[in-house]
């Protein structure tokens, strides 16, 4: 049976992983030419990495409602960053695509991002950098099972 004190300290730890992440992705957000917000950034990295996302797919992954995506891809496409379009066998649907200045502006976001993975990648030992890997994967598996 677990001890109860390593279980709080576990969880202590993984919390302030957590907000700590959270943090680096805002920035990841506000850095560069463009800053976006969170559930923006969110929202952008969904489209890039579907490559057509339809709105209901963003709001999940945002965790806001489709009002909340649907205004934010208003502002999104009149600055050029994404352009939304109908399906054509279901004129209901509206998917989402980065225009070419939306790849630019997130190719910028990748490069920052980048940097900051390889300075965290870098401050770990050899010992660090071979245990780090596998127990995140680890972690992301457990994560997505609740």
């Amino acid at each position: 049976m677990p001890d109860e004190t390593d279980f709080d300290s576990f969880a202590g730890a993984l919390t302030a992983f957590f907000r700590a992440a959270r943090r680096k992705r805002g920035e990841a957000g506000e850095a560069g030419s463009r800053p976006l917000s969170l559930s923006q950034f969110t929202v952008l990295q969904t489209v890039e990495d579907e490559g057509d996302a339809t709105v209901t797919a963003l709001a999940r992954a945002a965790g806001v409602a489709v009002p909340t995506v649907t205004r934010m891809l208003g502002g999104l496409e009149r600055d050029g960053i994404v352009e939304r379009h109908r399906v054509d066998h279901d004129r209901r649907i509206v998917r989402v695509r980065l225009t070419p200045a939306g790849r630019d502006l997130m190719a910028e976001k990748r490069v920052w991002i980048l940097e900051r993975l390889r300075a965290v990648y870098d401050g770990l030992t050899p010992a660090e950098r071979r245990a780090a890997t596998p127990l995140m994967r680890r972690f992301g598996a457990l994560l997505s099972e609740l």
